[in-house]
């Protein structure tokens, strides 16, 4: 493959590799997200994202032209690719869902136009790969940088790409959960409802009484870090229920699913949300990524974990990129 070559000849350049690498014994770290400009001439063909990420051996080593939405090093078929590769992690990406995003090398001039920028819409002209390609023939790699560090599958060397910056749209319909949403409204007859339930209550009761140790009690030791955010911070979501005496809307979700763990330990037992007024029907998460607290969501919510018999609950900041059509005003 040519960006294999690439990153071979990259790494002899920076000094990790001898030009006799394959025959010494050398510990070779792949770098990225940059990349040298990968040319495609004339031969491009116009593909769809989620076909190629779900068969790269279909375009190996072939140019293609996407649209998708470029955030980072990660380009997503959209906003419902967005949803269903949760946001490009595996942690949080639905069954199927990864087949909906691809990694990105490119030049330090096309990593310019997107590194800490806005979601954009984006159309790109690259080389398919995939994560193992760039170790493949490489002996005794050490670290592979960029986006096969941390995630596998698809990857473009990207040649060129344009982008026209956009907002990502938090979705709310019962049509988009259904879609591209990994939570359930839990059934009446669920058999962990009075046990979130009760749990839930009691976590809202010590956010309105500013009772710290019964937070710690009930929060993970991970959530210790957002107590400021969750007692004393003014201008925290969480201010919202402070002193209260009544207890909000609340709504109950079902635990989500993975790809390979279908119990996994992700909110094994289930999600809570509190509602920031009076009702907020029509305006609850449909997914996990949408569970995580901002000033501008009309919700809070906490994810269940259970471990050793014992619940508890964990909270999160929200994704960075999922805006309000109409952010919460109080």
């Amino acid at each position: 493959m040519i960006l294999r070559a690439m990153v071979l000849a990259l790494a002899v350049v920076a000094g990790f590799v001898g030009p006799a690498a394959a025959q010494e014994e050398t510990m070779v770290i792949v770098h990225g997200p940059k990349l040298p400009p990968k040319p495609c001439g004339q031969h491009i063909r116009d593909a769809d994202l989620h076909d190629v990420a779900a068969h790269p051996a279909h375009y190996a080593d072939v140019c293609v032209r996407i649209r998708g939405l470029v955030v980072g090093t990660m380009l997503f078929a959209g906003r419902r690719g967005y949803y269903l590769a949760g946001q490009g992690t595996e942690y949080f990406a639905v069954p199927g869902g990864t087949d909906y995003r691809v990694g990105l090398y490119m030049s330090d001039a096309n990593w310019k136009r997107v590194r800490d920028k806005p979601p954009a819409e984006a159309v790109v002209i690259a080389r398919v790969e995939t994560c193992d390609d760039l170790v493949t023939d490489l002996e005794n790699v050490l670290m592979v940088q960029g986006w096969c560090h941390y995630q596998s599958g698809t990857i473009f060397a990207v040649a060129s790409i344009h982008t026209k910056m956009t907002r990502i749209l938090r979705a709310t319909s019962d049509a988009d959960r259904a879609d591209m949403g990994d939570l359930r409204f839990a059934p009446p007859d669920w058999d962990r409802r009075a046990a979130v339930t009760d749990l839930g209550e009691s976590w809202m009761r010590a956010i309105e009484a500013g009772d710290a140790q019964t937070l710690r009690k009930l929060q993970t030791a991970y959530d210790v870090q957002f107590e400021p955010v969750v007692l004393r911070d003014a201008g925290s979501p969480f201010a919202t229920f402070r002193g209260r005496k009544t207890l909000p809307q609340m709504v109950l979700f079902l635990p989500p699913t993975r790809d390979e763990h279908p119990t996994s330990n992700l909110y094994n037992v289930g999600v809570f949300c509190f509602c920031r007024s009076n009702v907020c029907d029509g305006l609850w998460p449909i997914s996990t990524q949408d569970t995580g607290f901002t000033p501008e969501r009309p919700y809070v919510c906490g994810g269940v974990w259970s471990q050793d018999g014992q619940l508890s609950v964990e909270i999160s900041p929200a994704d960075k990129y999922l805006t309000e059509l109409l952010p919460f005003k109080g």
